[in-house]
């Protein structure tokens, strides 16, 4: 739900295999509980049982980069990424390169840079990337 144009508070979890529904890459957990939420002016009394309900069942603030560029944490599960290739999300929270090259509904990003996996010493690793998301 919508607290301001600024700010809105959704539920997230790991992305499952190509979700639509993705809003982004979390790039930053806050280590307190909804402070600076709990304590906003724009609160209105019908968010107070959202806000307790979340302070209740240990829900934390986190950032999310959904447009623009930045950094994605890919994985080697659908084979090499080449630079411009699109990524969409795999099943472990991680993204992966996409099986085409269309913008669809379930794109998270494009690499800005390349990964043979067979010169990596993991199968896991940090790219840059824009974001599309948004």
């Amino acid at each position: 739900w919508c607290i301001n144009i600024d700010q809105t508070l959704i539920h997230i979890e790991k992305a499952k295999l190509k979700a639509k529904n993705v809003v982004g890459v979390v790039s930053y957990v806050k280590n307190t509980l909804l402070d600076n939420i709990e304590n906003n002016p724009m609160i209105k009394e019908e968010h107070k049982p959202y806000i307790d309900y979340m302070k209740n069942n240990g829900f934390f603030e986190v950032e999310i980069n959904s447009l623009g560029e930045g950094g994605i944490l890919v994985s080697s599960t659908n084979g090499n990424i080449g630079n411009g290739d699109y990524l969409v999300s795999d099943d472990k929270g991680y993204a992966m390169k996409q099986d085409d090259d269309l913008l669809h509904n379930y794109t998270v990003a494009k690499a800005l840079e390349s990964v043979d996996w067979s010169k990596e010493t993991t199968t896991s690793k940090m790219i840059a990337c824009t974001y599309h998301c948004g």
